[in-house]
């Protein structure tokens, strides 16, 4: 289940890699958020988290986080970005960009971002604009599914083999829980 930050809640079945939320204001946004979904013994998890601040860009693993491809050691602290964990998540921390990631290592990030990225995201976590009336399922005038908007958000990567889920004509709203969040701040 996800929830944007417009308050929508929907379904996507995806396990390849997603852009979560990016700043999608102008050519070069100041930060993204990328997870790779995988189902392992029936649990849907969440493998990696990626986020790219500025120039940096940060891969948060079950076990190990690495800052443009090197290991760093937690709590991480450098231009303006802070790493930190605890027995619950790891947290990115980018105060001066407006942007907070939290990843239960399992199933649930959150992600919280400024209120100046109103109507500049993009993603999974949608566009930001106050509409909460499933305005992320609206391309063009025309209603998409939940499966045709979180496939338009797949990251391509050489190499992967994932593919894309069908549609479910059974595709429901209702949602018990919600491990991947999007809140503003």
């Amino acid at each position: 289940h996800f929830k944007t930050f417009d308050g929508d809640v929907y379904q996507f079945p995806g396990f390849c890699e997603y852009n979560l939320v990016k700043d999608c204001h102008g050519s070069q946004g100041k930060f993204s958020v990328h997870i790779k979904r995988e189902k392992n013994d029936g649990k849907v998890t969440i493998s990696y988290t990626v986020v790219t601040v500025n120039e940096n860009t940060f891969n948060l693993n079950k076990k190990l986080v690495k800052k443009n491809n090197e290991p760093v050691t937690l709590p991480h602290y450098s231009g303006g970005v802070k790493v930190e964990e605890s027995t619950f998540y790891i947290k990115l921390d980018a105060p001066r960009v407006g942007i907070s990631v939290m990843w239960n290592r399992e199933d649930a990030v959150m992600v919280e971002v400024s209120n100046n990225y109103k109507n500049q995201t993009c993603g999974l976590c949608g566009d930001f604009n106050g509409v909460p009336v499933y305005n992320e399922l609206i391309n063009n005038g025309i209603k998409i599914s939940q499966v045709e908007f979180g496939n338009s958000h797949k990251v391509h990567l050489p190499n992967d083999d994932c593919n894309d889920p069908r549609e479910d004509k059974g595709e429901s709203l209702k949602a018990v829980n919600v491990p991947s969040t999007c809140k503003n701040s």
